[in-house]
């Protein structure tokens, strides 16, 4: 099947002479250069962000809140998870459009299906998860493999495992290309911000800023600015690479229902082995606690009528 599929893809390329997948050097510098324009995204992202910045810090310093504002500020957090989510789902929307159209145009259409996408997402997390816990490495194979699964549902409009089978079949045959190209895009951005946060450090250091403060400063404004831009950069690459994939498998016909079957067990062996480590974790605690030595029982005894 992956020769049949190889050939076929063969094919297409000596069809489209002149189609390419984006280079290293191109698809970095381009990436870079949309996050420092893509303001409207930006401002989406980083604001969700900072959301879940303060709460965290709330939860996790917030030392007077009593219950009732913990489980306040705790559904703030998850509601903004979410939101960040689905802002990501708007970054795809927006780099799909050529960087037109409104921002929050785009988040009231992606909230009326947040269903679907986060389906889709808990569906692919699943399938990496149980490739990790089977020796770590199919969990880093599976994760290229379904890095397309939101792009087919927003452009192409497919559900569920759908989704998960449609991007495996477009990156078949080009896993190394883009593995590669988000290797060296990831090197890059953590490069940069390294040298960003270097720079920034050195700064507090001068101005006098106190190991506290930059630290609160870095958790609640510098962590979602890094994490919006990380974002957009990413979002934008892997739009490149969706769009080649596209056209690179044009007319190329898979047969997907073993690969459907495959992540169906991959999904259910997740939530089944959590459901068994977490029955082992029970009974260890009840045979713990519930069981005595009669030994050692007979000894406290005796000990306690000594003192007695």
């Amino acid at each position: 099947m992956d020769n049949q599929i190889e050939a076929q893809e063969n094919a297409v390329a000596a069809a489209s002479p002149t189609l390419q997948m984006p280079g290293y050097r191109d698809l970095v510098s381009e990436s870079f250069t949309k996050s420092l324009t893509s303001w409207p995204l930006f401002i989406l992202l980083a604001g969700t962000g900072v959301v879940i910045s303060v709460t965290s810090y709330l939860l996790e310093f917030g030392m007077t809140l009593g219950p009732w504002e913990v489980l306040a500020v705790t559904v703030v957090m998850l509601v903004s998870v979410v939101a960040n989510i689905l802002a990501t789902v708007v970054g795809i929307k927006y780099f799909m459009n050529d960087g037109t159209g409104d921002v929050m145009g785009y988040f009231k259409e992606v909230l009326g299906s947040a269903w679907s996408y986060l389906w889709i997402l808990s569906l692919s997390t699943l399938v990496i998860f149980s490739g990790i816990i089977l020796f770590i490495i199919p969990g880093l194979i599976l994760s290229t493999y379904l890095m397309f699964a939101l792009y087919t549902r927003v452009a192409e409009s497919t559900t569920g495992l759908t989704a998960l089978t449609r991007s495996t079949e477009l990156v078949r045959g080009y896993w190394w290309a883009i593995t590669l190209r988000m290797i060296v895009l990831t090197l890059a951005m953590v490069v940069a911000f390294f040298l960003v946060g270097f720079v920034l450090g050195f700064v507090a250091i001068i101005a006098g800023l106190s190991e506290e403060t930059t630290d609160l400063v870095s958790l609640l404004a510098f962590e979602p600015i890094f994490g919006a831009v990380g974002s957009i950069i990413c979002l934008y690459a892997l739009t490149s690479l969706y769009r080649y994939l596209v056209a690179a498998k044009a007319g190329v016909v898979t047969e997907s229902s073993s690969i459907r079957s495959w992540y169906i067990a991959l999904a259910v062996f997740t939530p089944l082995l959590v459901a068994a480590v977490f029955a082992l974790i029970t009974v260890g605690f009840i045979n713990e606690y519930d069981f005595i030595n009669p030994e050692f029982e007979e000894q406290m005894r005796l000990e306690l009528d000594a003192s007695v």
